[in-house]
């Protein structure tokens, strides 16, 4: 359920899988809970999709108090990105007054 993740957070599987249209991403933010920090995170869907077959989906998690968290409670926020919203555009240089 729970694995070490490194810098000081463990990634919790969550027992339950999502399924994302490819190029798709899934932005994960994290809920009300201050015991239980939850780092902002955009997950492409080729790696969504793959943690389907390797136990289902999964979070970073990294607790700072002891905390009790019961079936319903909300963790987390997960927001399904289309690929345009994360596109980068190169802004032109400004022409010198010179």
């Amino acid at each position: 359920m729970f694995l070490p993740n490194g810098s000081g957070t463990v990634e919790w599987r969550l027992g339950w899988s999502v399924r994302v249209p490819d190029r798709y991403f899934v932005l994960v933010i994290g809920g009300p809970t201050a015991e239980l920090e939850v780092p902002v995170g955009v997950i492409p869907a080729k790696t969504v999709n793959a943690m389907t077959s390797q136990g289902g989906f999964s979070i970073a998690v990294a607790p700072r108090h002891p905390v009790s968290i019961r079936r319903g409670d909300p963790i987390a926020r997960l927001v399904l990105l289309h690929p345009d919203s994360l596109q980068a555009a190169v802004a032109a240089p400004e022409a010198s007054d010179a």
